[in-house]
């Protein structure tokens, strides 16, 4: 395959510029990337740029565009021989550009089943880019605003410590609630986020720390917001009083099937991607490395965990959802859902790169049974209308679980598919 170096859209932008000024703003507007260098990978640095640098007079910027067939060449190539399993797809205004597939959903022990980009895998933590969606469309119809505080939408068996009540739904999306497990990400569970609000918070944070219970709170409060409360409280039921335990198990089911409902009515149905709830049923098992040679790992079914993680999806079902957050049938949800690019609700503002053709956003998954079987996606927005989705059922690397396809693939295969052009 033929070297390819991003010199050359470097170059088109130092030869555009005429003056000290306009190379430096050059400089600024493309990432280096070096996918080979003598046979081994270069390294790569992608930090974040926080605002676009300042044009300086007269420098009039070079349109650039994504080159889908480069980044699926270079893509085939940075992940061959790497992964167990995997699957993209591509999107551009609606339309799917690009699928690509590898490996085994599942391997010889447990089927032989190939990897396509229908196939459905756990996407962990993408989830909560689903959550943020679905929460805020139900804030919207309700007329509740992203800065309402979350006291009056709470269980009402909950007893709140200092602060609790005053978070808002915009803190939660924003992961600036101030809640902090001691142990980060943290735990998934209704049984968790109703003892840390009982322990109370110090206020919300300005820089953010993530945690997954702020968007089990997400769907925790779903009832609450949607004004659908369980027919099984009030504490009262059948002359007893019940038990917090007892109590949260019907507030977990429910706020469950909430959340799953109004997920269907607000992506899923509109977008055509069909009704399930949050089992693992067909979808590709997670292994150790690429060639495994023992059963893979199903991560179960994940009701318990849902609004932080639990849906089930292939890479085409990603893209189908994406197009009816980014183009609305509705023009009010267009406004409505601007607060996850603007705000990062939603994703993870980490992962955001500026290139020369604007930025990138996105959100990744990573879940693992501890042992180096891996279930792993990704979901990117990039200007243009581009959409690219991932999943793979392993670790890029055995002896670096903690690699993401998302993080590979940036660096090896979508910065130096944006070349100049219109």
């Amino acid at each position: 395959m033929e070297q390819v170096h991003h010199d050359q859209t470097l170059n088109d932008l130092l030869r555009a510029a005429q003056t000290e000024e306009g190379v430096a703003f050059a400089r600024s507007l493309s990432v280096l990337v070096r996918p080979w260098e003598n046979g081994r990978d270069a390294p790569v640095d992608l930090t974040p740029v926080s605002k676009p640098p300042r044009r300086p007079p007269g420098f009039v910027r070079i349109p650039h565009r994504f080159d889908v067939d480069l980044f699926a060449a270079l893509l085939a190539e940075a992940l061959r021989g790497k992964l167990h399993g995997y699957a993209v797809a591509v999107q551009r205004l609606g339309r799917v550009i690009l699928q690509q597939a590898s490996g085994k959903a599942r391997n010889a022990l447990d089927g032989n089943i190939a990897f396509t980009t229908s196939t459905t895998q756990h996407v962990a933590s993408v989830s909560k880019w689903l959550t943020a969606a679905t929460l805020m469309k139900a804030l919207a119809l309700r007329g509740i605003g992203l800065d309402t505080a979350i006291g009056d939408f709470l269980p009402p068996y909950w007893d709140l410590g200092p602060g609790s009540a005053a978070i808002s739904f915009r803190q939660l999306l924003a992961h600036t609630s101030g809640l902090a497990p001691a142990e980060l990400p943290g735990r998934c569970d209704l049984v968790f986020a109703r003892e840390m609000l009982e322990g109370g918070t110090p206020g919300p944070s300005a820089t953010g720390v993530y945690a997954n219970v702020n968007y089990v709170l997400c769907r925790i409060l779903l009832p609450g917001v949607l004004n659908q409360p369980s027919p099984f409280l009030p504490a009262w039921f059948g002359g007893f009083l019940l038990e917090t335990s007892h109590m949260d198990l019907i507030w977990d089911a429910h706020s469950a099937a909430c959340y799953q409902r109004a997920a269907m009515d607000t992506l899923f149905n509109p977008g055509g991607v069909s009704a399930r709830g949050f089992s693992h049923d067909d979808a590709a098992l997670a292994y150790q490395r690429v060639f495994d040679p023992v059963n893979g790992w199903n991560s179960g079914e994940k009701a318990g965990y849902c609004g932080t993680t639990g849906w089930h999806l292939s890479v085409l079902e990603l893209l189908a959802i994406a197009r009816v957050v980014r183009r609305p049938a509705e023009p009010a949800d267009r406004s409505r859902w601007k607060p996850i690019f603007s705000q990062f609700l939603g994703l993870d503002p980490d992962l955001t790169i500026d290139t020369a053709m604007g930025r990138i956003q996105g959100k990744g998954g990573f879940w693992s049974d501890g042992n180096g079987r891996t279930e792993q996606a990704a979901l990117l927005f990039a200007p243009g209308g581009i959409e690219v989705a991932f999943i793979a059922n392993s670790p890029i690397d055995r002896n670096s679980s903690a690699q993401w396809i998302l993080i590979d693939c940036v660096k090896r295969s979508i910065v130096p598919s944006i070349i100049p052009g219109p």
